[in-house]
């Protein structure tokens, strides 16, 4: 390990039986201890389990290869098998232990806001919970299972990292009025104890206790004792294909249930290729004529698979048709500015502005829109569909409910507007108002 932990051990010895896969690791502060280790856990293995090692595989480190551990694989009739250097796929089995230990170790460490030193708990806790884990190797049985012919008692095991409220003993408190019970840091099941192991906050020290009442929802070393927040990765497969492109294995049907990937035609389509769709022709710009200004509007046809070999976006840009609108078949811009020109005066294809006409301001209170003025105008270069202005009240409402816009509104607002012939009017004197 890079840094040392809590109680300065610096490397792990992991142990791994072919077997029953099952794990044993040992923390150590120097390498030179690696032999230490292996004694006992020869004379563990005939002890508990009536067991001699056969074969011993191990990498070409420094630890391994020399000849004090050498004669003490010869002493106990031991072969060793040793794999080539930078070739770890050799000792493939005892690599992926170790990878998936960290990641154990990493995980519950960093969820639980533990600091570096703490390494060598979660190392421990994710050895014991590995060999708790139904794996495939084994059809599905525990380690402890294949080794010991018995199912493990989990019933002990809480969160790595959590909160509990350790009892404590009255030899250990510092008076007779001290609380009974502390908040501690859960950092799993020590090795020959029928208990817990703590992490206690106030004197920063380990305290084995045996009871504690645990809250696995509070974690006190996490900023205000929530955890990490943390992103879900689910492993179900997608409900839908994505890319129709890619061939479809129909042989795992189950997988989408009870919807296809895409929409069938018949059952003589084959499965494996999505429905053609029609060419679309190229949508003509806006300002050209559009097949749609002089037909009716076609039908949409519904969305289907695209047989393209190309994964990008054909996206074309199209002119939406409205004939029964009152824009017609142009945009409210075009229309807008068209009639910003025809009020400045300027006609649409001129460059030549004729001169302005006086325009009447509607009287306060009138009821009446001020009459139009006594002239025709008709734009000639005008394609836009519309009916020349005309002098006829008449046609002049029928222009400004067509258009809208600021001079409808004002004639909505002059004929909403009562004359002032139909209210009283009260005079006041305001020298004789009370005060």
């Amino acid at each position: 390990m890079i840094k040392r932990s809590f109680n300065s051990y610096h490397y792990v010895l992991t142990i791994l039986d072919d077997f029953s896969s099952h794990a044993w690791s040992f923390n150590l502060k120097k390498k030179s201890d690696t032999i230490n280790h292996a004694w006992q856990f020869i004379a563990y293995a005939k002890n508990q389990h009536n067991a001699s090692i056969g074969t011993w595989r191990f990498d070409g480190r420094t630890e391994f290869i020399n000849d004090a551990f050498k004669n003490m694989l010869r002493d106990n009739g031991i072969l060793s098998e040793t794999s080539v250097p930078y070739q770890h796929q050799q000792n493939g089995r005892a690599e992926c232990l170790n990878c998936t230990i960290m990641d154990k170790a990493q995980s519950m460490r960093f969820r639980a806001c533990l600091t570096d030193t703490m390494w060598e708990f979660s190392w421990d806790h994710a050895i014991h919970m590995y060999n708790c884990t139904p794996i495939r190797r084994l059809k599905w049985q525990t380690p402890f299972e294949a080794l010991r012919n018995e199912k493990p008692d989990v019933s002990h095991l809480h969160v790595f990292g959590c909160g509990a409220y350790v009892f404590l003993p009255e030899d250990v408190r510092a008076n007779k009025l001290s609380p009974k019970s502390e908040t501690m840091v859960y950092l799993g099941q020590p090795a020959g104890y029928k208990g817990f192991c703590f992490y206690r906050i106030t004197n920063g020290r380990i305290f084995i206790g045996a009871t504690a009442v645990f809250n696995e929802t509070y974690f006190p070393r996490c900023p205000d004792g929530k955890q990490r927040p943390f992103t879900e990765l689910g492993d179900a497969p997608p409900t839908e294909n994505r890319y129709p492109d890619d061939p479809i294995d129909l042989s795992k049907d189950n997988e989408f249930g009870d919807h296809p990937p895409f929409p069938m035609e018949n059952d003589d389509h084959p499965p494996s290729s999505p429905p053609s769709e029609p060419e679309v022709p190229d949508v003509p710009d806006r300002d050209t004529e559009h097949p749609s200004q002089t037909q009716g509007n076609p039908p949409v046809p519904p969305p289907q698979w695209r047989d393209d070999t190309r994964r990008r976006g054909t996206r074309q840009r199209t002119v939406k048709s409205h004939p029964d609108s009152v824009y017609g078949n142009r945009t409210p811009v075009d229309l807008q500015k068209d009639d910003l020109r025809r009020r400045a005066g300027n006609q649409l294809g001129s460059s030549r502005a004729p001169p302005k006409q006086p325009t009447r301001n509607p009287i306060p209170g009138s009821s009446r829109a001020p009459p139009p003025p006594h002239q025709t105008t008709t734009d000639a270069n005008d394609n836009t569909g519309e009916d020349p202005v005309d002098t006829s009240g008449q046609v002049r409402l029928n222009r400004l409910v067509r258009e809208g816009g600021v001079e409808f509104l004002a004639f909505l607002l002059n004929k909403a507007v009562p004359t002032a012939s139909d209210q009283p009017v009260f005079y006041k004197d305001i020298a004789r108002l009370p005060s």
